[in-house]
């Protein structure tokens, strides 16, 4: 099965919990399919991570699984949202499942080995309790040896805070800890896949059962597909409001500073410069190698006046905000209006500051995500532009750490 196959498949599977996926805020010049195109947009692929070749080969099993794993967080995120994201052994019990269907499934039998809580868990097993790192491992080792027979201790794996055979199994296989403590009672997120790892499960499974190298044939695929569909029959949906604001033009107008000449390494303001030059319409536009050139600055990042300044010279139109605490919703309001942002800011493992524009944002529920069109960065986003989705908070965070001050720039006549 090719990705474009795979893709087609998961598009229906995913449409069908609701409404089809809107992709016309995607550049109608991004060469790719519908498939991949709203696969992109959901989350599911990214186009920074794909496999190589995998749009016209046959998949392996292993990216079958990720791409799998990945449509499910998806799918929980805006079809089955909940206020609390500590996981649930059900939530666990999906992903496994989920991966025993694709493995397990043959052409000879369509019966696959999946698992009822029950089967998995001693005593008490309903799929609604909060799931610990004990239970995850008694659940991953019991799915586990009912395929491929009883997991071999080994004395160096030996948990040092619990007796628990199923820790001691689950160590080093399934878990990893440098301080030799399992942390039995340990909780963790429902997307969080260290904490409930499945796709560690799989990996294991696709070494044991020999199908590292093999091609995941249409009946597995559609096997594990069915069965990630039915774990979801009689639950609730709560379904999320998606918006998508995005102040984009019907021309290029990206510039990536790598190519802009002697300083391309400190050139993101003069490239942001000519970016917002771009963007605006205007006409006898400098490069921002002609702008590091006649602003030189000692070779040295410039400072938000020198780029005032510069935006001024050539006659931009723009107004600015500067405050010790940037407010998110006054900024969310410019982008409504149709401008775009210029910003600066340093990233908390960062020594050196940067500049990007952001031109949109997206809104989830209550998560706000900023569209960033940055200088530094020429990798295909979610919409088809050189762009990436910055979780809003943090680039408030990474702002105010720097200079919370920003351009508001209107579009051109």
């Amino acid at each position: 099965m090719s990705l474009e196959s795979f893709f087609t498949l998961l598009v229906e599977a995913y449409e069908s919990w609701g409404s089809e996926i809107d992709i016309s805020d995607v550049n109608p010049k991004y060469e790719a399919s519908d498939a991949v195109k709203k696969m992109t947009l959901i989350g599911v692929h990214d186009n920074q991570f794909e496999v190589v070749g995998a749009r016209d080969s046959d998949l392996d099993y292993g990216s079958v699984a990720y791409w799998l794993m990945k449509l499910h967080d998806s799918i929980q995120k805006r079809f089955y949202s909940r206020s609390d994201p500590t996981a649930t052994t059900g939530d666990l019990l999906r992903r496994i499942n989920t991966a025993t269907a694709l493995h397990t499934w043959t052409r000879t039998s369509n019966q696959t080995g999946t698992y009822a809580s029950g089967d998995l868990l001693e005593g008490e097993a309903g799929t609604d309790q909060l799931l610990t790192r004990l239970m995850a491992a008694e659940m991953l080792v019991s799915a586990y040896e009912a395929i491929l027979g009883e997991i071999q201790t080994v004395p160096a794996s030996k948990p040092r805070d619990t007796e628990d055979i199923h820790a001691w199994k689950a160590s080093d296989l399934f878990f990893w800890s440098e301080s030799g403590d399992f942390e039995p009672e340990k909780t963790g997120r429902w997307d969080d896949w260290s904490f409930m790892p499945a796709i560690v499960y799989d990996a294991a499974l696709r070494a044991d059962l020999k199908l590292q190298e093999a091609k995941a044939p249409y009946g597995s695929v559609v096997a594990a597909l069915a069965t990630l569909m039915k774990s979801y029959e009689g639950s609730e949906q709560n379904v999320i409001e998606d918006t998508i604001v995005l102040n984009e033009r019907p021309y290029e107008w990206h510039v990536y500073q790598q190519d802009t000449g002697e300083y391309s390494q400190v050139n993101c303001m003069p490239a942001t410069v000519e970016m917002a030059l771009r963007y605006q319409g205007l006409s006898d536009i400098p490069s921002a190698e002609t702008l590091r050139r006649d602003n030189p600055w000692n070779g040295v990042g410039w400072t938000d006046v020198v780029a005032e300044n510069v935006m001024l010279q050539y006659g931009l139109k723009f107004t600015d905000s500067f405050d010790t605490t940037v407010d998110l919703d006054k900024m969310l309001d410019h982008l409504d209006k149709g401008n775009i942002l210029y910003v600066m800011f340093r990233e908390a493992d960062n020594t050196e500051g940067h500049s990007s524009l952001i031109k949109g944002y997206r809104k989830s529920g209550n998560q706000v995500q900023f569209i960033v069109s940055d200088p530094n960065y020429n990798i295909m986003g979610p919409f088809g532009y050189f762009e990436y989705l910055k979780d809003a908070e943090t680039l408030l965070s990474d702002m105010e750490r720097h200079l919370p001050r920003y351009f508001i720039i209107p579009p051109g006549e």
